[in-house]
């Protein structure tokens, strides 16, 4: 309670805050110990997995046993355009850096920073 009065935290965030460390602490522990054994795409495999489950089951479940609305609406026809034209840039790039090199460390080089430079425009627009 006592953390709760000084941050001006509600109890539901103080609860999703530890769930969430609780949760991600076994995906930690595991992609730590798979990198150190030089098992990279068993990492990413990890995490992207697990980013999908939690996108997919742990906050759409949730909402199908709702009696109420969350509050929240999103408008998609302002992010439509902007998605359609990331998606169309990254496929293109994706391929040329595939095409260009079959195999090694400078095309997922490449291709990483292609995906997060997309990322970070999304984030960007967003915010």
């Amino acid at each position: 309670n006592l953390i709760l009065q000084n941050f001006n935290l509600g109890e539901l965030f103080i609860g999703f805050t530890v769930l969430a460390i609780g949760t991600s602490l076994p995906e930690i522990a595991a992609s730590i110990s798979l990198a150190l054994k030089g098992r990279y795409e068993t990492v990413a495999g990890t995490l992207i997995g697990s980013n999908i489950f939690n996108g997919l089951c742990v906050l759409a479940i949730p909402g199908l046993f709702s009696n109420n609305e969350m509050g929240v609406s999103w408008n998609y026809s302002d992010w439509s355009n902007l998605l359609l034209i990331l998606f169309c840039i990254t496929s293109i790039f994706s391929f040329y850096i595939l095409s260009l090199s079959k195999k090694g460390r400078k095309a997922s080089l490449l291709l990483s920073l292609l995906f997060l430079s997309t990322y970070f425009v999304s984030l960007i627009y967003a915010y």
